[in-house]
């Protein structure tokens, strides 16, 4: 009987990003890889734990998914001693069953400082971009979250990561980037394949009575879309600058924000703002699908997840040039653009408002682009192709 076990980097609602969406997409299509027993592990908080997601809908004959409970209430989640003990923690839950389980195949989707003392005959590792090292540069430009992640990626889980790059049989890269900081980081030539992430199934959700209104009152302006939590990586405090002057719009705004008190004061005196910071994941894509455009103004992303999404449900979108892997995703004038400075977002933005038939053609190539490359069945065969 062949085993596999997956540990997941999800367990609740409310967890966002890239590398979380990549957890809820390979639930749903791990059923279909060539195993006769699959155990996932999902982590999640005590303080989550009325946010749990259900696992009934992904559960079958062969599948048996185990919630794991990690309690912050007593490890100061937003510390890093608060993320170490966490991984202890998950750690010491599950390394007795894993052991008697005895798989084939590990599939990890998180780093983890004993990520060696699991035992199985194979390793398939996801490597995200949050796997990178930060720099000092990094930490002068973003000082909160970045110093964070210089102790406890620099110092902790650089050791795990180049166990992971040392001892992994099967090595999977969500982007050329990803692969590429790699190697920087770590001095040598990796081997493995750049696959991308699985991009959504199903994404049909009754919208908030508020949002329903608000694109009934659309009237003749487009409708634009920024979906996904604004970071200070985001530069949300760029898009006053960039919708100033522009005409014939609507801006839907989802996700939480932070520090972006400029973004926060500019969006409650605008009639053609509407913000949304909490809404979960099906609601956030019911959204990008009824918007016109969609937009982004992130300054570095190691894949790109709603970028992908967006494109796939037929909208053009407008990035910021030599944004990382984004330029992995966007071809100028093709399925989207990407700007430069705020001139160019202004430029794009109003080019698109303007010409309805170029923004459905560039839909048109957005759709096509990703169902050749991300689309759930398309991915879910490269992979299995690359387990055998």
């Amino acid at each position: 009987m062949k085993k596999l076990v997956y540990i997941a980097d999800i367990g609740s609602k409310i967890r966002t990003g890239g590398g979380y969406t990549y957890g809820y997409e390979l639930l749903k299509l791990i059923k279909e890889f060539q195993f006769d027993q699959i155990i996932c592990y999902l982590p999640y908080k005590t303080t989550e734990k009325n946010y749990l997601i259900d696992v009934n809908q992904y559960k079958n004959k062969k599948i048996e998914i185990k919630q794991v409970e990690i309690n912050d209430k007593l490890i100061w989640s937003n510390q890093i001693i608060g993320t170490i003990l966490g991984d202890i923690l998950i750690y010491l839950k599950i390394k007795n069953q894993i052991k008697k389980i005895n798989p084939d195949l590990i599939i990890y989707d998180q780093p983890s400082i004993f990520i060696n003392k699991f035992k199985s005959k194979k390793k398939c590792i996801m490597f995200h971009g949050g796997f990178g090292k930060r720099t000092l540069k990094d930490i002068i430009k973003y000082p909160r979250s970045s110093l964070t992640k210089l102790i406890w990626t620099n110092f902790l889980t650089s050791r795990a990561v180049k166990f992971y790059l040392d001892s992994s049989n099967i090595k999977l890269y969500n982007s050329l980037l990803t692969k590429k900081m790699l190697e920087a980081n770590y001095k040598q030539s990796l081997d493995g394949d750049v696959v991308g992430l699985p991009l959504a199934q199903q994404f049909e959700s009754e919208l908030p009575v508020e949002v329903e209104e608000y694109f009934a009152r659309k009237e003749s302006n487009v409708v634009i879309g920024m979906i996904g939590n604004l970071s200070k990586r985001k530069v949300p405090n760029d898009i006053p600058n960039i919708f100033d002057g522009l005409r014939n719009y609507k801006l839907i705004i989802v996700g939480r924000s932070i520090d972006s008190e400029r973004l926060d004061k500019w969006s409650k005196n605008n009639p053609n703002v509407i913000r949304i910071e909490e809404v979960n994941r099906n609601i956030a894509l019911s959204i990008t699908s009824k918007c016109d455009i969609l937009l982004t103004t992130a300054n570095m992303e190691t894949f790109g997840y709603s970028v992908a999404e967006g494109l796939m449900m037929g909208k053009p979108y407008i990035v910021r040039k030599n944004a990382g892997a984004l330029d992995e995703i966007i071809i100028n004038n093709y399925n989207g653009y990407a700007a430069k400075d705020i001139l160019e977002f202004k430029k794009y933005i109003q080019l698109l408002i303007d010409d309805k038939s170029l923004r459905e053609q560039l839909g048109l190539n957005a759709k096509e682009f990703v169902e050749r490359n991300f689309e759930a069945q398309t991915w879910i065969k490269k992979i299995k192709r690359i387990l055998v």
